[in-house]
């Protein structure tokens, strides 16, 4: 082999390869960022569902009469906060589910559209956790919190549809792949 393409392949394979690494890594890069985002937009409406929800916990049971019967009546006046609660962020509706300390579901504003999955039981008392899950080619980013309200532990948790994010990574890795085959056809004919 003539050393002239000695050379030219091993420039090629060198161009090649570092528009493959640097293309991956921006790649990688922009996605875990997106995703992030995502992560912190579902634990900003987890906390927004639960504030609301002890917020006006408190304005509703320093309304009511407390005696005996009240001790009974804490998972029902979180139910009848929860249903009368409607929190937005960024114009959307938050999905978002109320669970007490046994793990029964006291309410849910979800529609029935994203799957049934549950991250509670996962996450331990006061503290707050997410997981991602793929379900049919959507991806829904799960997030829960704990807190505790009438000397009792319950469990928030919202949904968020994170499958724009994914189809971003796959349109991004379409395009690159793209140019990577413009690339090598402008070194086969430099």
């Amino acid at each position: 082999m003539k050393l002239f393409w000695k050379l030219f392949l091993s420039v090629c394979t060198c161009i090649m390869l570092l528009v493959s690494i640097g293309g991956m890594f921006l790649i990688q890069v922009g996605f875990q960022n997106a995703r992030q985002k995502d992560i912190e937009t579902g634990l900003n409406n987890t906390n927004l569902v639960c504030f609301n929800l002890i917020q006006n916990s408190k304005r509703i049971s320093s309304l009511q009469y407390v005696d005996f019967a009240y001790q009974y009546e804490k998972d029902v006046i979180l139910k009848k906060t929860a249903s009368s609660l409607s929190v937005q962020n960024v114009g959307e509706n938050v999905v978002f589910s109320l669970w007490n300390q046994n793990h029964v579901k006291l309410y849910t504003n979800q529609a029935n559209k994203e799957p049934e999955y549950t991250i509670n039981g996962t996450i331990g008392e006061m503290q707050a956790g997410y997981t991602i899950i793929c379900n049919q080619d959507s991806y829904y980013l799960y997030t829960g919190r704990s807190f505790s309200m009438f000397d009792n532990q319950y469990f928030v948790e919202t949904i968020l549809d994170i499958t724009k994010t994914y189809e971003s990574r796959e349109r991004q890795m379409r395009t690159f792949r793209f140019i990577q085959l413009f690339v090598m056809l402008v070194c086969v004919l430099m």
